[in-house]
């Protein structure tokens, strides 16, 4: 959480920045008394100041013809108007309360390029974030913080043109509309949490990703009302339209907060069967637990936010509402929490692996059947088969059979080794039979170096009807890493301790050429199939070889 008290810090260095004291009002120096013109009358009457009725005379024509006269009508109009008596300063600031005043204090533009600044670093991170972790529905969070950044930058430009009721209303449509992007992110976040990390991939019998659309549409619902108040509150609208649309914005921002505190309460419903979830299987997983965290103070932070509007927006426009006269409440109660609601997600929303958006992983509502797979590892000992397969395992919603286990259980039952091999082999096929005529998808995790195994995969997956696919892993990893990384892992019984170490149940007696030649055989001579191969490149991050797989299968 460095991030959130660094920019805590920079907030605070922003709102010391002095916004300038209001320049003492300056009379126009033309401004002279009006002489009334009317020949009726001496009276005469003095020059009006700030808002003001004026009359307006309009005529209308009469009618004459073989039927009917009507004769000609003037009528009057009271229209309201206000003559400035005040000459705006090099920025175009006037005072509150006078004719042509849009803001209520003396803006800081220091304050407004800071935060502008703070958000437009923010947008980088996440546009960075996103394509490193090859996250493509983070788009959304990223569109919060390019419009906050916009936000702030027509703010520092209203604070030099503040005559400009153009520059004031987009700023005022950035800033009220950019917090509803943060929770359309949050919602589709738990969304897929619920679809990776729940068994049954739903919250209260709602499937993961009707979930996320029912939310995102709620979401939907209170931007549509907050825009059409937000649109029609600019500063040039009459008072009794401002107040109609203070009303609209203040029922949409209430909207979005009801629907905040619906979504908290089915997040913890979703934490709290975690926890049960994690305690009956006596695993501690804790990938999921950062991104919930995230969640909640970045909701919290809106709320902050909200709350704060609907205090400045229900307590009038008067010069008694201080949330409205100073400039320090916008920034502490506005700025901040949803410069730190976004900031959260780049401190823990990008670490966990499994949340990527990919075809593959989280079909929509009315998205075709889910693909029938059968994957095949294949590969040296120590090319990263196991850790591939197990990332792959998750996203794919799929079993993985693993030929150590079964060799391994074999000879701890005292099986010899040559026989507890083809008896592995044998189990092997009868399991992924069974798991396949029950329509899981399936990852065998085998070196699949002799052609029979490859043939054996193939035919099972033709024969259930799943989609068949070869992963070759580490074919440009050097024989010197594989060595290394046989030596670190912990072996099963059935595993080699290194390249020039088999089992030791094995008796093997090759020598140290022939244990290597052996291994570059496997990796120069694969048996591949003709179509539907990834060849992995392991030598890289565990989380780049899961990514191009998953790529490679989408094409």
């Amino acid at each position: 959480m460095h991030l959130s008290w660094i920019t805590l810090a920079t907030a605070a260095t922003a709102l010391a920045l002095p916004s300038g004291p209001s320049p003492t009002p300056t009379l126009p120096k033309n401004l002279a008394k009006r002489q009334d013109t009317s020949a009726t009358s001496s009276i005469t009457s003095s020059i009006p100041t700030g808002d003001s009725i004026a009359t307006k005379y309009i005529t209308i024509p009469g009618v004459t013809n073989s039927y009917v006269t009507v004769p000609a009508k003037t009528i009057d109009i009271a229209i309201p108007t206000c003559v400035q008596t005040i000459e705006p300063d090099a920025n175009g600031y006037i005072p509150p309360g006078e004719c042509g005043a849009i803001w209520n204090y003396y803006p800081s533009f220091a304050a407004a390029a800071v935060f502008a600044a703070l958000f437009g670093i923010l947008t980088v991170v996440h546009i960075w974030q996103a394509a490193k972790h090859k996250k493509r529905w983070c788009w959304v969070i990223i569109m919060a913080s390019i419009w906050e950044t916009l936000a702030f930058i027509f703010r520092a430009a209203s604070s030099k043109n503040q005559q400009s009721n153009g520059i004031y209303l987009v700023f005022q449509i950035f800033i009220l509309l950019a917090p509803i992007w943060v929770n359309a992110f949050a919602y589709m976040t738990l969304g897929r949490m619920i679809y990776f990390f729940h068994p049954s991939r739903s919250l209260l019998r709602i499937p993961a990703a009707t979930f996320a659309a029912i939310f995102v549409a709620l979401d939907i619902v209170s931007f549509a009302v907050q825009l059409t108040g937000g649109s029609m509150a600019g500063p040039t609208a009459p008072p009794a339209e401002q107040m109609k649309a203070i009303h609209i914005y203040m029922g949409g921002i209430g909207l979005q907060e009801f629907f905040i505190l619906i979504f908290v309460a089915l997040a913890l419903k979703f934490q709290i069967e975690m926890q049960r979830l994690d305690k009956l299987s006596g695993k501690q997983s804790r990938s999921w637990k950062p991104l919930i965290w995230a969640l909640y103070f970045s909701l919290g932070m809106i709320s902050v936010r909200i709350v704060y509007r609907l205090i400045e927006f229900s307590s009038g426009h008067g010069i008694d509402n201080v949330l409205i006269t100073h400039e320090a409440y916008f920034y502490v109660l506005e700025a901040l929490p949803m410069l730190l609601a976004i900031a959260v997600f780049n401190v823990l929303g990008y670490g966990n692996s499994q949340l990527n958006g990919s075809a593959i992983v989280m079909p929509s509502k009315d998205s075709s059947p889910p693909r029938r797979l059968f994957l095949q590892m294949s590969g040296a000992p120590g090319a990263g088969k196991s850790t591939t397969a197990n990332l792959l395992a998750q996203p794919l919603d799929a079993v993985i059979l693993d030929l150590d286990v079964i060799k391994s259980s074999l000879l701890h039952n005292g099986v010899p080794f040559e026989q507890a091999a083809k008896l592995a082999y044998s189990t092997l096929w009868a399991l992924a039979g069974s798991m396949l005529k029950q329509g899981r998808n399936l990852i065998v995790d085998c070196t699949c170096n002799y052609e029979e195994v490859l043939t054996s995969g193939r035919t099972l997956a033709k024969e259930a009807g799943f989609e068949y696919w070869y992963i070759e892993c580490g074919p440009q990893v050097d024989i010197d890493v594989l060595d290394e990384r046989l030596q670190k892992r912990v072996a099963m019984r059935s595993q080699r301790t290194g390249v020039y170490s088999p089992p030791l149940d094995s008796n093997a007696c090759q020598g140290r050429d022939e244990q290597e030649a052996l291994f570059r055989r496997w990796i120069e001579n694969p048996y591949r199939p003709d179509g539907n191969v990834v060849v992995v490149d392991t030598s890289k991050h565990p989380d780049e070889c899961r990514e191009q797989v998953l790529e490679a299968m989408e094409k």
